[in-house]
């Protein structure tokens, strides 16, 4: 069985206007005690403030074109994450979850996804076996690690 589901929706020509929305949604399964912004390759890890996060980086000029991050504790060499990501003019949303967690709130996931996926003008989204995904940013390790590769 898979230790972790993968969720990524992708929004081309978009905007992130349903950014807060996505991640609040999300923050209500995980218990994030990391937050990153801006691209993967120049900021450090912080320690999660939701009040920080939702007044201050929620905005793009604070985080800057490319990535914002949320990570949940690490347990039992697993942990939780919540992502988006910026490609040029396509927005993509995602969230790794536990097997467990993802088991535990399937029907209210799901009916977010949809919703989402129609609100956003989404043109695809997958909800899979987190092995199933392509890996990106491989030479970040800590990455890896947190998409559950060991």
């Amino acid at each position: 069985m898979s230790k972790k589901i993968s969720i990524d929706l992708y929004v081309y020509n978009g905007n992130d206007l349903y950014k807060e929305e996505w991640f609040k949604f999300f923050v209500n399964l995980i218990k994030p005690e990391e937050m990153k912004f801006g691209e993967l390759t120049n900021r450090e890890y912080e320690k999660y403030d939701e009040k920080k996060f939702f007044m201050n980086y929620m905005n793009e000029e604070n985080y800057g074109i490319g990535n914002i991050l949320l990570s949940s504790e690490f347990v039992n060499g697993k942990n939780e994450n919540i992502y988006l990501n910026k490609v040029k003019a396509t927005y993509i949303y995602s969230c790794d979850l536990k097997y467990e967690t993802y088991e535990k709130y399937k029907k209210e996931i799901e009916e977010f996804v949809d919703i989402f996926f129609i609100r956003t003008k989404a043109s695809s989204s997958y909800i899979r076996d987190v092995s199933e995904s392509v890996m990106q940013n491989l030479s970040d390790l800590r990455m890896l690690k947190r998409k559950g590769v060991d």
